[in-house]
């Protein structure tokens, strides 16, 4: 404000999770990872809404495809996700209500190359890791900024997020069949787990890296998310997407 005279764009983005069975990780873990995940937003929230009630602007929350369907071992991390999805509909109703020109984006990645995993508090037998394919942070970044200059409601980043999202929404069995078949190895290393020193639920972690040393695939583009960018192609995505989904479903319960 002191520089620039007013605010258009507030993005808030910190985040961390926990790795464990949910009934395993201590509530005050839980308790803190909400701290940062959600109640971090409501607050960023309440204050660009005061700089930015008259002069309008963006608020960018940056969510997850866990928005949409929960991943085990990160039920917390899933669970906060939820959470925030709810407060932004809601948040940009009621400012939709009062006339406040202020859009309100959730942007959902799927997993991205970060340290992420290695800053998690981990309760599990083995270092922490997603299944491959993962994408380059620049991909979330270039999402940020076009929903800064065109009002978005969620933006999904990645091309096999649509597809998780969907199984969370239209084909929630076969989303958690989908699951356990791969989110439960999926997220394990073949590495054990060691202790901590850069788990930010306690302290920073002071690495100050973007990008992590994933060993596998790592893309750099999503076909998907270039097309979301556009309403009309968006909505041609998301129905290709959920005609996938329900042809695998179908084979499914033919088997």
């Amino acid at each position: 404000m002191q520089e620039f005279g007013a605010i258009d764009t507030w993005v808030n983005d910190a985040g961390t999770s926990v790795y464990g069975l949910i009934t395993q990780v201590p509530v005050e873990d839980e308790r803190a990872l909400f701290e940062v995940n959600y109640w971090g937003f409501v607050y960023g929230c309440r204050v660009a809404i005061e700089y930015m009630r008259q002069t309008g602007g963006a608020i960018i929350n940056l969510g997850s495809v866990a928005s949409d369907r929960a991943i085990p071992l990160q039920g917390a991390y899933s669970a906060s996700k939820h959470a925030l999805k709810a407060y932004s509909d809601t948040l940009r109703t009621e400012l939709q209500e009062q006339n406040i020109p202020i859009s309100v984006t959730v942007v959902k990645p799927t997993a991205i190359n970060t340290p992420f995993f290695e800053h998690a508090k981990n309760y599990m037998e083995a270092e922490p890791e997603e299944p491959s394919p993962m994408y380059t942070p620049d991909l979330v970044a270039k999402g940020i900024l076009h929903a800064a200059e065109h009002p978005t409601r969620d933006l999904l980043i990645g091309d096999n997020a649509p597809l998780q999202s969907l199984m969370g929404t239209l084909v929630p069995k076969l989303g958690d069949k989908f699951m356990r078949l791969t989110m439960f190895k999926g997220q394990k290393s073949s590495r054990p787990a060691k202790p901590g020193d850069h788990q930010a639920l306690e302290h920073p972690s002071g690495t100050l890296q973007e990008e992590s040393e994933y060993e596998a695939a790592v893309l750099s583009l999503s076909p998907y998310t270039a097309l979301a960018k556009h309403p009309v192609l968006k909505a041609t995505a998301l129905a290709a997407f959920g005609f996938a989904a329900g042809a695998l479903l179908f084979r499914r319960t033919e088997k």
